[in-house]
């Protein structure tokens, strides 16, 4: 999206009404009432029309929302006019992000971009850049302001440049928001689209990921990176294999889209999903939250891009145990992963399923949504609503 002219909305759900104000890029102020029915979502549609420019810089752009209530908040990103690139993501509340912040991307295979979002004045942040392409240069530390982005982004990302950023690391003196995607991802041929996720810190991460099944691709790719030195891994799917990663290392590996995968390490990892469609157009990446933060309870945002409709999808993930008491039904297919079974389903989503809700609070499960449009795909993880999420 970087070196276009884009748009964004925001989509606030609260427990119990309340407003928000929002901060744009240009530092306007908006008010937003947020919808009081239940299980509802209020969008905000900021101004439109922004060109923002490739390259390494710090520009104060970032959008600045505080709420009278908890309140679940996604975005999405989209091009102002016709089609071809939009991506929607979960934000992070301030108040989860570490007070001394650490973070290692997995990064994408090219045309690779981050964005650290400062929150407080005076915030030191250093990104010590690992890169397979040289015009990154080793990174810098620079002192950021409230509101200011620090951008890393090659000059010729969506040309076909092939720089990733995977292993690079962020640190910072005080809490930032990290932003981490392509700005126009090549997958897995010469067609892309827009990626972008926030970040979670170091302390966030976990040891059990399910990456599940996609459809309308025609591949997917998991990206790993490590935490710690020695790590071992082992991942579960159509085949088994295992690996050591030290500090900063990233695996990457390509599946077909009917595997279901389990992934288990010694250490802190994290992992994230890529897949695409190159005669579509279509790719999405998301990253996948732990086993340990699957909730028995969700409600489904409908996010939607001006001008253009996407057909919705969830993916649920769960223990084969589980199945009946989500109660979904749907094809399941089941795996195992060790001594453990896994169940995954797809279902479409329409305007009657708000909720996917377990009987049982000891059955958790996960939830990752797609959304796919002409010549555009994106998808994000459900978060289920709390203070932390």
């Amino acid at each position: 999206m970087y070196g276009r002219s884009v748009t964004g909305h925001l989509y606030f759900r609260s427990q119990s009404g309340g407003s928000c104000s929002v901060t744009d890029d240009d530092g306007k102020v908006h008010q937003v009432t947020l919808n009081h029915t239940k299980d509802a979502f209020t969008q905000f549609d900021l101004p439109g029309g922004k060109f923002y420019s490739l390259g390494m810089y710090v520009q104060k752009r970032a959008i600045f929302v505080q709420c009278t209530e908890v309140v679940q908040l996604y975005g999405l990103s989209s091009r102002d006019s016709d089609v071809g690139a939009a991506s929607a993501f979960n934000i992070l509340p301030t108040t989860s992000l570490d007070m001394l912040s650490e973070y290692i991307i997995p990064s994408v295979p090219n045309n690779a971009m981050l964005g650290v979002v400062a929150i407080e004045n005076n915030t030191s942040v250093t990104v010590d850049i690992k890169s397979n392409c040289p015009s990154f240069g080793n990174g810098e530390t620079k002192v950021l302001n409230a509101r200011d982005v620090y951008q890393v982004a090659s000059l010729e990302s969506g040309r076909g440049v092939y720089c990733t950023l995977g292993g690079t690391r962020i640190k910072s003196s005080k809490p930032v928001a990290l932003y981490t995607g392509g700005v126009i991802l090549l997958y897995p041929g010469v067609h892309g689209d827009h990626v972008l996720n926030q970040v979670r810190p170091l302390s966030q991460w976990g040891r059990e990921y399910i990456v599940p099944q996609v459809i309308n691709m025609d591949k997917y790719n998991i990206r790993i990176v490590a935490a710690h030195n020695d790590t071992n891994v082992a991942i579960f799917g159509k085949t088994t294999t295992s690996f050591v990663l030290n500090e900063k290392q990233v695996h990457q590996e390509d599946h077909a889209t009917d595997d279901n995968v389990f992934i288990s390490a010694t250490k802190s990892i994290l992992v994230s999903q890529i897949a695409g469609n190159d005669q579509g157009y279509d790719v999405f990446g998301s990253l996948v939250p732990p086993i340990t933060e699957y909730a028995s309870e969700y409600v489904i945002p409908d996010i939607q891009a001006a001008g253009r409709h996407f057909n919705l999808n969830a993916t649920i993930i769960t223990e084969s145990k589980c199945v009946p008491d989500i109660g979904v039904k749907a094809t399941w297919t089941s795996f195992q992963a060790g001594s453990r079974e896994f169940s995954v389903t797809t279902i479409p989503v329409n305007n009657t399923l708000t909720e996917i809700k377990s009987s049982s609070p000891t059955c958790t499960f996960g939830v990752q949504m797609t959304g796919f449009a002409t010549y555009e795909a994106y998808a994000y993880f459900v978060t289920p609503f709390g203070p932390n999420f």
